[in-house]
This record gives C-alpha cells, structure tokens and sequence, in this order.
C-alpha cells in the first residue's frame, strides 16, 4: 500500500482566507461548516485541479483524466463504481475523515436510473445530474486544534511514479500558498468585487405557503411522510460567484 504524503501546514489564515487563493480555479472545492467546531463542524476540506472529471446526465456519461476524454453510455453508477475502485486506497487515519477523494453532486433526478417512476420535474437547470471531480491533493482545517495540514495521493500514477506526483502536487500546493500572502488575501481588488440585483424567488410567499400546507394534508392522509420542498432564487450579477 502506497501511503498519501501529509505534511502539517504553517498558517494563522482562516479556512475563507486561504480558499480567496483558489476560488477561481476550475473545479475548485470548498467544504466548510459554521457548525459548532467540537462537534459536527471540526473539519474544512479544499482542492483544486482534480485530476479526473465525472459528469453524466441520463445514460450518457463524460469522463476526462488529464486531457484523455471519453464518451459512455449506459448506467452511470456502473462506470463510477469501476472508477472509484481503480482510484481506491486502503490507508486510513484517525486524524481526519478525508485526505482525497471524489467531491461533487448527485441530483434527485437520478431516480430515473434506479426506479421506474414518473418524471414531472421540468429540466430548467439543465445542469449534469452527476458531476464529480477526483482531487488527489486536499487542504485539510482541524478548526478544534486550530491546525491545518496539506495531503496528496499522487493519483493518478502507479508505483514510484505515485509518489513522485505526491511530493510535486504537494510541493506545488504549498508554493502557491506561500506566494498568497496576508496582504494580497485582503485587499480588495475591483475585479473580485460584484454587482447584483435584486434576488427574484419563483415562488410567492403564497404559493410557497400553500405548497407547504398541501404537503402537510398528503402526510394526514398517509401518502407520503416526507417533502423535500424548496424554491430557487435568481439574480444578475458580475464578478466573482465566491463574493456572491
């Protein structure tokens, strides 16, 4: 078994302030929480430059690996579960919960692959209903002990190759962070500022709460015992999506 590299990092910066560093990388991840840190919210976990992407939308699926593209058709599920296996590691660590992986989104309408059911939902997204990135090099915050660290897993590479990979992502990693220095995080460039309009619902309050006291009559009649209901808002704005 090939262990992933983690080296602890040096830095007072808070998981926000580093992440200003890479919010406009492509694909870049950020997983925070505002929960209580000696509890459900200890960890934050960032990363950019998966070295494969995932995306599917019913039974066509898009895998790209380092400029290598291809075309799938079938159950998406099938394919990630081969994908997952072939990027698998063993190593594990009480440290923290996630050192690298798959980040991204499963949406609702993947019922479809599971179950025959009725399709109503109408497509105004149109967005993948799978979209994955696989990150081999993790920032990783432990907001309870206040320490943050850098790991990498030298994926896609096999043998000595791997970690190879590992020490340069790393290296890498750590060298752009020490480029991003306290000044630069915050001062206030006209470009990472945005403007917007007002955020429009498609829903009024009495639509969304007649929505809601209907759910509630279906629950008393036993058809259903849960709603997942939500409504989207909309804007227009300029600059950067991470200010938004």
């Amino acid at each position: 078994m090939i262990k992933p590299i983690i080296e602890e990092l040096k830095t007072k910066k808070s998981p926000i302030e580093v992440f200003k560093a890479f919010a406009k990388e492509p694909y870049s991840f950020f997983l925070d929480s505002g929960m209580d840190p000696g509890k459900l919210g200890r960890f934050s976990f960032m990363g950019i430059e998966p070295f494969l992407r995932f995306t599917s939308k019913a039974d066509e699926s898009f895998v790209n690996c380092q400029g290598w593209k291809k075309h799938f058709k079938g159950n998406p599920f099938y394919l990630l579960r081969d994908l997952l296996g072939r990027y698998k590691s063993d190593f594990k660590t009480k440290d923290f919960p996630f050192w690298g992986g798959a980040v991204g989104w499963f949406s609702y309408d993947l019922k479809d692959r599971l179950e025959k059911l009725p399709d109503r939902a109408i497509d105004d997204l149109r967005i993948p209903e799978i979209s994955l990135g696989f990150y081999d090099a993790v920032l990783i915050f432990d907001n309870l002990k206040k320490k943050a660290y850098i790991a990498s897993s030298g994926f896609p590479e096999l043998g000595k190759k791997r970690k190879l990979r590992a020490k340069a992502r790393l290296e890498s990693l750590k060298e752009r962070l020490w480029m991003t220095n306290e000044k630069k995080l915050s001062h206030k460039r006209k470009r990472d500022l945005f403007r917007g309009g007002e955020l429009k619902s498609n829903l009024t309050k009495e639509e969304y709460i007649k929505a809601v006291l209907k759910a509630k009559e279906y629950i008393k009649k036993g058809d259903i015992y849960q709603v997942n209901f939500s409504h989207g808002f909309q804007t227009q704005f300029t600059g950067n999506p991470f200010q938004l």
